[in-house]
């Protein structure tokens, strides 16, 4: 399974699988169809309007990917 190593906030459309608490105390979704991009990421590695399954621990999730509002990449962080 490949994780991207970033951090994004984007609008779903057509989110399954989300519970309330996901929203409540926002969870890490893992998409192992995206790779890491391994470094400074230039833009977002999902693409807005294609649909991606992940997982929220062991809980499968689906979504469209929307607007995206920001990111911030490990590279922000290591200082």
């Amino acid at each position: 399974m490949h994780q991207g190593d970033w951090d994004e906030v984007i609008t779903t459309v057509r989110p399954g699988g989300f519970q309330q608490s996901d929203l409540d105390h926002p969870a890490a979704v893992t998409i192992p169809t995206v790779d890491d991009p391994k470094g400074v990421v230039e833009q977002s590695p999902l693409s807005q309007g294609r649909s991606y399954e992940g997982r929220i621990g062991s809980r499968p999730v689906t979504f469209t990917a929307g607007r995206q509002g920001w990111w911030n990449h490990t590279s922000l962080n290591a200082q």
